[in-house]
């Protein structure tokens, strides 16, 4: 049941990122806006462990698997600039939601709303290490993403879109693997534990850049609309 579950929330997902990408054509910063919502996403759920074909993973590889496609949408059509500037407001973004989440915890509640203060804080408590996780995951991996990407685009050409997204994807997520869930759960769970979520997670991650390829190549039918509203493909 999980794995059904979890294949149907990557392409809803997955759905949900191309759809601010096709609204946001001709300027493309509207893809920030399923960037910023997957961070959140993965802040509130990521320390979620689930299990998958009977290894221990997190949730939060569904949405940080989003945010690569929504990056490589943005460094595919609208530039290196745009992509870093995508990293960059989605950090404060995501910080902002952290900070205010604090803040509202810290409020004398009224004795009505007290189960839903305490369900709450259970909730919100553990946000601050796993957001601080995903963060240092997010500004290393996806450096790393939108860099190998960008190179491996100027050494082979426009043609082979699966083979720069696949190897950034490989680079970014291993980079972000060893980030995160050192950070999130170590000290929190045993090694042995961290090492399979970690391992787990990675090959997971891999797996939903390859269900990304489909999306990528069908934003190719957007090329063309780009080139007129911008003059070219950055």
């Amino acid at each position: 049941m999980n794995e059904l579950l979890f294949f149907l929330a990557v392409f809803i997902d997955f759905c949900f990122v191309f759809l601010f990408f096709h609204l946001g054509v001709k300027v493309g910063r509207r893809l920030f806006v399923g960037i910023i919502i997957n961070l959140i996403l993965v802040a509130v759920f990521g320390g979620k462990l689930i299990s998958l074909f009977g290894f221990t993973t997190n949730v939060g590889n569904i949405f940080y698997a989003a945010v690569f496609l929504g990056v490589q949408l943005t460094l595919e059509y609208y530039g290196r600039k745009d992509a870093i500037r995508s990293v960059w407001v989605s950090f404060f973004a995501v910080n902002f939601f952290v900070l205010m989440g604090q803040v509202v915890l810290g409020f004398q509640v009224e004795p009505m709303s007290g189960e839903l203060a305490s369900a709450l804080r259970v909730v919100f408590g553990v946000v601050p290490r796993v957001t601080i996780a995903s963060l240092f995951g997010l500004i290393l991996s996806q450096y790393a993403n939108i860099y190998i990407y960008d190179f491996v685009r100027r050494r082979v050409g426009e043609a082979r879109l699966w083979l720069r997204s696949l190897t950034a994807v490989l680079v970014g997520q291993l980079v972000d693997s060893l980030v995160f869930f050192s950070i999130a759960f170590l000290g929190a769970l045993e090694f042995g534990t961290v090492l399979q979520v970690m391992i787990v997670g990675f090959v997971i991650k891999v797996l939903i850049g390859v269900m990304a390829l489909p999306f990528l190549h069908m934003s190719r039918l957007y090329a063309p609309v780009i080139e007129a509203e911008r003059g070219g493909i950055s």
